[in-house]
């Protein structure tokens, strides 16, 4: 099964100041399937996620697990290394 994955934007109201951040929703059929908020802070690394996530056709189920291990890389390359086996 094939998805769509599209960078959202979202806004953060903390201590009465927003905040502008990303997520991903997660695309099939022309219906959403699953809708990730609040993942990164950039736009950037929010369309390289999505572009990673589209070349490995991560589960939607997966999304938050895929952004947390990128997030917790040292190495910020936006690999995986063992997320979609």
């Amino acid at each position: 099964m094939r998805y769509i994955y599209k960078v959202r934007k979202d806004i953060l109201e903390i201590d009465e100041e927003n905040h502008t951040v990303y997520g991903i929703d997660v695309i099939h059929n022309s219906a959403v399937v699953k809708s990730a908020g609040n993942l990164f802070c950039d736009r950037e690394t929010a369309e390289n996620f999505a572009k990673l996530c589209d070349n490995e056709n991560i589960p939607p189920e997966r999304i938050e697990s895929a952004a947390a291990e990128i997030l917790d890389s040292s190495e910020k390359d936006l690999q995986f290394t063992d997320i979609c086996g």
